[in-house]
């Protein structure tokens, strides 16, 4: 009997949620077997949480990387969305997070369940996604919205400054592993920036660590919120290169030159209020340690993205 706190749902519930085969498929390919239980689970754990947050689903589920989302309508008439999460190093600190923005630019936390890996979230609109806006304005939106999640970190988060000085240590020798897939001077280059980048700064920030435009969604008729977040800690510049990564071919806007991109750079940093050479210093380390994972697992069309936005990047360093 792995489940036995659930065993009364499996009597008085005929009907349980089904969950996605590509989903669970997904999960054990990423996570192994040791996520076989949490998805048998998984079921009993969403009804359990409705049964006891007094929740009526409202639609079918959704599903993210790592999460199962239901739209529900709660007990005070709101409507919701209950998250439960595949908690790892990445995403067990999500709930701290969010309850540190205070809906403050991200979404709401409304009620949770560490146990369960479990929020009861604001029901955004999944319809409005900043992926869907024009490039120019989808920037100008992250950019203000990066401004309103700048809040001291908690102490136990993780440092970018940390993952920059291990990137140091590790971006030559994978360069070589991977057949030296760029210039020598574009490596080194990145290997000396992580150097300056390791060295925290004077305050930490709280980092969404997954800042791109899918996580971002409607709230209500003009605004936005995030999501998903990873949390982190340290400088905000670090969030800034999954902007860039995801509609490259926009941001570049077919110019040859880097001057489209230079611009873009520029104007996001201002209204972001961060400074320029930082947010190029960690497109750059960011771009290059996306472009070998990519291509040690065989997306070549998405890493030459990366080892172009590192080459725009070291440019103007």
């Amino acid at each position: 009997e792995r489940h036995p706190r659930l065993q009364s749902h499996r009597k008085a519930r005929v009907k349980l949620i089904q969950i996605s085969t590509d989903f669970s498929t997904m999960i054990l390919h990423r996570e192994g077997e040791a996520a076989r239980d949490w998805l048998e689970a998984l079921p009993y754990t969403l009804e359990d949480l409705l049964d006891r947050w007094h929740l009526r689903q409202e639609g079918p589920p959704m599903y993210g990387m790592c999460a199962v989302v239901l739209p529900v309508h709660c007990e005070d008439g709101k409507r919701g969305a209950l998250k439960v999460t595949w908690v790892d190093e990445e995403t067990r600190l999500e709930s701290v997070a969010l309850c540190t923005w205070g809906g403050h630019g991200a979404v709401s936390v409304l009620r949770t369940d560490e146990v369960a890996g479990a929020m009861l979230l604001e029901r955004l609109d999944e319809r409005r996604v900043l992926l869907d806006v024009p490039i120019q304005e989808a920037l100008d939106t992250a950019a203000g919205l990066l401004r309103k999640l700048r809040v001291p970190a908690p102490a136990e988060l993780r440092s970018v400054g940390d993952i920059a000085a291990r990137w140091g240590t590790e971006f030559l020798e994978d360069w070589r592993r991977l057949g030296e897939p760029c210039p020598e001077k574009l490596i080194s280059s990145a290997v000396d920036v992580c150097a300056e980048l390791a060295v925290p700064p004077s305050e930490s920030s709280l980092l969404h660590g997954d800042f791109h435009y899918a996580n971002i969604l409607g709230r209500g008729k003009d605004a936005w919120a995030a999501i998903d977040p990873k949390p982190l800690k340290g400088d905000p510049a670090y969030e800034v290169v999954p902007l860039l990564r995801n509609r490259w071919s926009e941001i570049r806007g077919g110019d040859e030159t880097n001057a489209t991109v230079r611009k873009r750079i520029e104007r996001f940093a201002e209204m972001a209020e961060l400074e320029p050479l930082a947010v190029r210093r960690w497109c750059l380390v960011r771009s290059v340690d996306d472009a070998m994972w990519f291509q040690e697992n065989g997306y070549e069309a998405r890493a030459e993205i990366s080892w172009d936005i590192a080459r725009s990047m070291v440019e103007d360093l």
